[in-house]
């Protein structure tokens, strides 16, 4: 019976976190679709500010137009701060529920004695409440997945934290190469387009009309917009690797600092070790969330840990 009732707990996490990854997949499918109408529809700004060809004029400077609408569009609809939170607060559900579970495995306080898995299963109720207005976006039903084992102190640090950190590190590695992406696309890209723009605004030859101001103007705004955003994607890369190294460091530390104590399980000492462990893997999504909704997210968190 307990082994049910933790494989069920152990569902919930997995069906959370297939929600997380849903809700990701789906922002992400509307951001490439929004990047890629934004650069056509400054392509075709562009392209109306260069030709002299009336009729090509005419039909670029309108795929502009109707491009960079349905960039408006689609971005007020998909990509909301209400849809970004959504997806935070299952990426928190998900990994709060794991975090307790493993805390659970490992023997750390609270969940000690007779009555740690009743303990356990009331703190993940507690988790799932939390966001049950997103109930419906989660499958009912037990999720094939692999319940972690019992861990002593040498599986907990090599099955839990040692994973974290080198997930951690990849995590900076892939942020930082993003990072440069975005780095050499705003001085290779972005910057002739750029200077193209203007001389082709500056030099134009002849009377320009309203429709081709037009088109001059959206083309220059498009590319500010895109600019500023490929700085801001930048920055957010470089935060972001940041933060997954400062994670990796602080675990490090933390096991270090345990293996030269020599301290024995379970003891408060443990219990301690385990606490902080799970504290530190969920701080990069904490700081996240902070972001998104500080007040309620720092109250709930507050209230788990109390």
């Amino acid at each position: 019976m307990n082994d049910r009732i933790l494989v069920s707990l152990w569902s919930q996490h997995a069906s959370w976190a297939e929600v997380a990854s849903r809700l990701k997949a789906r922002r992400m499918w509307w951001r490439v679709v929004v990047v890629l109408l934004a650069i056509g529809g400054a392509a075709s700004q562009i392209l109306a500010v260069a030709v002299e060809n009336t009729g090509i004029k005419r039909a670029a400077s309108a795929v502009g137009i109707v491009a960079l609408s349905l960039v408006a569009l689609l971005s007020c609809r998909f990509l909301t701060p209400t849809e970004t939170r959504k997806w935070l607060r299952s990426r928190s559900v998900s990994e709060r529920i794991k975090s307790e579970i493993y805390a659970f495995r490992a023997g750390a306080a609270p969940y000690l004695g007779e009555g740690a898995l009743e303990e356990l299963r009331m703190t993940v109720g507690s988790i799932v409440d939390w966001a049950k207005d997103m109930s419906l976006e989660v499958e009912v039903g037990l999720i094939s997945s692999q319940v972690p084992p019992p861990l002593d102190a040498a599986l907990y640090v090599d099955h839990r934290v040692a994973r974290q950190i080198a997930r951690c590190s990849r995590h900076a590695k892939v942020s930082r190469r993003r990072a440069q992406v975005l780095h050499w696309i705003l001085i290779l890209v972005v910057m002739p387009i750029a200077g193209f723009v203007g001389m082709a605004t500056v030099f134009a030859v002849g009377p320009a009309n309203f429709a081709q101001n037009v088109a001059q103007w959206s083309a220059i705004v498009t590319l500010i917009i895109g600019s500023v955003a490929a700085c801001a994607a930048r920055i957010r890369y470089e935060l972001q690797a940041t933060l997954a190294l400062a994670t990796a460091r602080q675990l490090q530390g933390l096991v270090d600092e345990w293996r030269a104590s020599c301290k024995q399980t379970p003891s408060p000492e443990w219990s301690e070790f385990v606490r902080a462990c799970e504290q530190i893997i969920s701080a990069e999504s904490r700081s996240w969330k902070a972001k998104v909704d500080p007040d309620r997210l720092d109250s709930r968190h507050a209230h788990l840990q109390s």
